[in-house]
């Protein structure tokens, strides 16, 4: 496995707009109570065991309970749970060695059981290739294409800068180019900023980095940023304490911080090479 593009190239930075090869999923499930949501973890978390061990080219495969989710897509006073999940593949060969591992379709039949969810959105963003894009895999997943005037981004080679991982998911009302100055900063192995596709007037933030201090100019660049006093929901999942933790305190976000309290994993622990 390594993290050439089909071209060829390891690439400092992937701009998922114009680099063959790499892709993300972001999946949003809404299951029907906390029993079925612990359900799909479970099922999740032998698919994450599977695809640690088996697949490195999967560089992130992250799940956890959301409050967004829980919040923006499910009936008020339901009782119903919204999960989110981020998978991101350099190449085809991660792709296929993911998905026909036995294990991961052990732990894949908790999140295709009726009993498990009441709907599931998927989004990709980026080049699967002709191939994928025809497996019944993929036919399976009715994903939908992210707008791709969005900023998505994968840096491999800052993914080398340290240990531990900090993930955050925001989402927030406003246009998706409010978001463009948090996401163009060089510290994130992998970032996504666009529009929801199926809310509207609803901007969404992925991000993966490593847990280091944030620079001068970052730390700058978010707090202009929030100084907007923008509306929404961000989640953070850390290996330690985050500086981006107190910076969303006291916003107007709803803020769910979580150290080592989630699924899977953000940035994968053996990396292609």
């Amino acid at each position: 496995m390594n993290s050439k593009t089909r071209s060829g190239r390891i690439p400092s930075c992937i701009n998922w707009e114009t680099i063959l090869g790499t892709f993300f999923l972001h999946v949003e499930l809404v299951c029907p109570d906390l029993a079925a949501a612990n359900r799909s973890l479970l099922g999740l978390d032998s698919c994450a065991s599977a695809t640690q061990s088996a697949t490195p080219g999967v560089t992130t495969y992250l799940f956890y309970r959301s409050t967004a989710v829980t919040r923006r897509l499910t009936s008020i006073g339901s009782g119903q749970v919204g999960i989110e999940y981020l998978e991101v593949y350099l190449d085809d060969e991660a792709f296929w060695g993911h998905v026909q591992s036995t294990e991961w379709m052990t732990g894949f039949a908790q999140l295709t059981d009726p009993a498990n969810r009441l709907s599931r959105h998927v989004y990709y963003a980026g080049d699967p290739s002709e191939s994928i894009r025809r497996s019944d895999s993929w036919t399976a997943l009715e994903a939908v294409s992210i707008d791709m005037g969005a900023t998505v981004l994968h840096r491999p080679q800052a993914a080398a800068n340290g240990l531990g991982y900090e993930f955050v998911s925001i989402y927030v009302d406003t246009d998706v180019s409010k978001l463009s100055s948090i996401a163009n900063h060089p510290d994130w192995v992998t970032c996504a900023a666009f529009a929801h596709p199926r809310l509207e007037g609803v901007a969404r933030f992925l991000g993966v980095r490593r847990p280091q201090p944030l620079s001068a100019e970052a730390m700058s660049e978010w707090r202009r940023w929030l100084s907007q006093q923008l509306t929404g929901e961000a989640t953070l999942i850390t290996t330690e304490p985050s500086p981006l933790v107190d910076l969303l305190q006291g916003t107007n976000l709803t803020v769910q911080a979580t150290v080592k309290q989630h699924s899977g994993y953000a940035i994968h622990p053996i990396l292609p090479t």
